[in-house]
């Protein structure tokens, strides 16, 4: 009896383990299944930032590269407007070259006409002078007048040899000035010239020619240093070389504030370019972290998948639930051996209540003898052990009734139900019995 009064409490405290680990497992559970949530919830949307800021940085690549072009076009298009520039300062330069050296032509023209109509001066008074002189009779005079003549026939002839060239000269200077390729005619006939100039006469050299000529040439220098030429190819020529030098000028001017501004822009552009270098690299670093962030709830995940977690947690659950089953079993095996202990006891109580009525059955004849006589020596009845058995009885049945009372009766439908007809009429043969006892006790 003393160690089913024992068991009983170990029972319920390990049961009350078992509800305890159980409701553990449960809280558990729910935790596990809650952080799983919070992590697939937070790892959905580390990938959703990923993605963004995956976008963002491939956007500011594709900016950069944009930029990129931009200034490498802007940059080739400086390179091409700066060639172009040179190429036509080095034209420029060789139109001012050309006209100076045009210049120095006509200046040494003009010392060469002035030098042979110097010349022609003077030998126009030496043929006056000779001309007025009275003619000497004498064969000397005559031989001499013959080698004058001849020597200045000889001058005539270089003298028209010379106008012929000085003639050529400014006519070619002439067809120059205008802007024509092809020479005058004139030139033509240098070969003509050996051969004519034995028989050359004032036919050859035009009279007034060289004098036209020369008004001619000093025409076209005057308009040439005043600008007064509007007809002359040359002058046209020149003029569309100034608008052409102020065209390139204005171009240039432009070109230059194009070529400031795309300094300008590209400076802006490599700021910008640096700019969104660093917002790479902070991008890059938070991709890295987010990245491991994401290995790292990746490799969790794997580890710790929600269906393992649910299946170790349903193992767990199948496990507690086998082990109260088989509390439960051992509980009702040791309430059923506390029954049966119990019955025992009730029984032996009863054969030895019945020993005790009939003990007093027989101690009446000498209780009533003893009160007529009443010897001291007669020993006196056991009120004490009375008194021990109603207390164990009634303490047996209390306890007997707060377990009833504790117990679920849902607690053994599960886990006891082939024993559950026998435990019941049992248990209902136990109690009327001990109902009986107790009434008995309470009259007695």
């Amino acid at each position: 009896m003393h160690a089913c009064e024992v068991s009983c409490p170990q029972a319920a405290e390990v049961e009350r383990q078992l509800s305890t680990q159980v409701h553990s497992l449960r809280d558990d559970f729910r935790e596990k299944s809650l952080s799983t949530s919070q992590h697939m919830t937070r790892l959905e949307t580390l990938q959703a930032e990923i993605q963004m800021l995956s976008e963002r940085k491939m956007e500011l690549e594709r900016r950069v590269h944009a930029m990129l072009e931009e200034n490498e076009l802007l940059q080739n298009t400086v390179d091409d407007l700066r060639e172009k520039t040179m190429l036509l300062e080095r034209q420029c330069h060789e139109k001012d070259l050309q006209l100076r050296q045009s210049q120095l032509e006509l200046q040494e023209v003009q010392v060469s006409h002035r030098q042979l109509t110097a010349r022609l001066e003077e030998v126009t008074e030496e043929r006056s002078l000779h001309g007025l002189t009275p003619h000497p009779s004498s064969l000397l005079c005559e031989i001499e007048q013959s080698m004058e003549q001849e020597e200045q026939e000889q001058e005539r002839e270089q003298l028209r040899l010379q106008l012929w060239e000085a003639y050529c000269e400014v006519r070619s200077l002439c067809s120059h000035l205008r802007g024509n390729d092809v020479t005058d005619s004139a030139l033509s006939t240098d070969s003509s010239m050996d051969e004519s100039s034995e028989t050359s006469s004032a036919k050859d050299v035009p009279t007034g020619s060289i004098h036209t000529s020369l008004l001619e040439l000093r025409r076209l220098t005057q308009n040439l240093l005043d600008g007064n030429e509007s007809t002359g190819s040359r002058r046209s020529d020149e003029e569309a070389l100034e608008e052409q030098v102020r065209k390139l000028g204005e171009e240039l001017r432009d070109l230059r504030e194009m070529y400031e501004a795309g300094q300008d822009k590209s400076h802006c552009s490599e700021e910008e370019v640096l700019r969104l270098h660093n917002q790479i690299a902070l991008l890059s670093v938070e991709m890295c972290s987010l990245r491991e962030d994401n290995e790292r709830m990746k490799t969790m995940a794997e580890i710790r998948e929600p269906s393992e977690q649910l299946q170790s947690a349903i193992r767990d659950r199948d496990e507690a639930i086998a082990k109260k089953k088989a509390v439960e079993m051992e509980l009702a095996k040791c309430k059923i051996d506390i029954m049966s202990l119990n019955s025992q006891l009730l029984d032996a109580i009863q054969q030895k209540l019945n020993l005790s009525q009939q003990l007093e059955a027989w101690q009446w004849p000498f209780l009533s003898f003893r009160t007529t006589l009443s010897p001291p020596w007669f020993p006196p009845s056991f009120p004490a052990v009375e008194d021990d058995m109603h207390r164990v009885i009634d303490q047996q049945l209390m306890d007997k009734y707060q377990d009833e009372w504790r117990s679920a009766p849902s607690s053994l439908s599960g886990s006891s139900k082939p024993h559950g007809g026998q435990t019941s009429r049992r248990a209902h043969r136990v109690s009327d019995r001990d109902k009986k006892l107790f009434s008995f006790f309470k009259k007695n």
